[in-house]
């Protein structure tokens, strides 16, 4: 068993579905989970099973959200016992672990309004201690290996899902002009999501659409917009948004424009984490 005091357990639970951003902000915590204890059980999103970095420490197991429930003998054996590390506030669904037999349930914030930064708040909430580098880690590092494309790419995700956080697409726009007038190797991505359909219209009305060294991308998963912003983004620009938060995670000179939500508490995390000033 690893660690004193708070580590006297052999097993932890972190429950946490949410955005990616939610969940990129939540690995610090994770982390911290799988150095104090022999095993953890990771509940969260499938989607988010492949962004979380092999760190050799500890015993990690991963569950769906959905499809968890701390009463059925497929979790059972393992809440027994185990201190439990939840988003989930609710007083049914603590109840439901402690009958499970969960040793402690510590209930942490999923959206504070207000300082200090939401990972910090975690830490607290988890009663453990923040770590030193807690803004200057890159928590996705991970080498894949592969040969960078060609040419400098700078990679823009214009979208966030919520209109309210996004800048004008006229910004992001120039923003790429001028990437590309600075010289004629360099290139620019346009990253959509799902929920990003009127940006996405927005850039196709653009003159940027199917300009030379432009591109637009939909990658098919997370993992796969992971791989790619490591291996071809030299830079990234993009909103408050789970891309960005991927970004600057993995080590990327990430710019992120707040125009909504409070970097006070929903900054990156990462070394190379730059924010833009509010656009109109």
């Amino acid at each position: 068993m690893k660690g004193t005091g708070e580590a006297s357990r052999e097993r932890a639970v972190l429950v946490r579905s949410g955005g990616l951003g939610d969940f990129i902000l939540t690995l610090p915590l994770l982390q911290a989970l799988r150095e104090r204890y022999a095993r953890t059980l990771l509940v969260t999103r499938p989607g988010y099973f492949p962004l979380v970095p092999d760190s050799g420490a500890g015993d990690l197991r991963f569950a769906e959200a959905d499809g968890f429930s701390p009463g059925s003998s497929s979790f059972r054996g393992f809440l027994a016992g185990a201190d439990v590390f939840t988003f989930w506030r609710d007083a049914e669904w603590e109840e439901a672990l402690r009958k499970a037999g969960a040793a402690e349930v510590r209930l942490l914030e999923s959206r504070p309004a207000e300082p200090p930064h939401v990972s910090e708040r975690m830490f607290a909430d988890a009663r453990l201690p923040v770590p030193e580098d807690l803004f200057e880690r890159a928590w996705l590092a991970q080498e894949d290996g592969g040969a960078p494309a060609a040419g400098a790419c700078l990679w823009i995700h214009p979208g966030s899902g919520s209109d309210s956080k996004n800048a004008p697409f006229a910004f992001f726009e120039q923003e790429a002009r001028n990437w590309l007038d600075a010289s004629e190797e360099n290139r620019v991505t346009f990253s959509f999501g799902e929920a990003d359909e009127r940006v996405e219209e927005a850039f196709r009305q653009s003159a940027l659409f199917g300009a030379e060294g432009v591109e637009a991308a939909r990658p098919a998963s997370l993992d796969e917009l992971r791989l790619r912003l490591q291996r071809e983004a030299v830079r990234f620009l993009g909103n408050d948004s789970g891309p960005a938060h991927l970004a600057a995670a993995s080590g990327l000179p990430a710019e992120v424009v707040y125009a909504d939500t409070d970097p006070r508490v929903w900054r990156p995390l990462g070394p190379n984490a730059r924010l833009r000033a509010k656009k109109e």
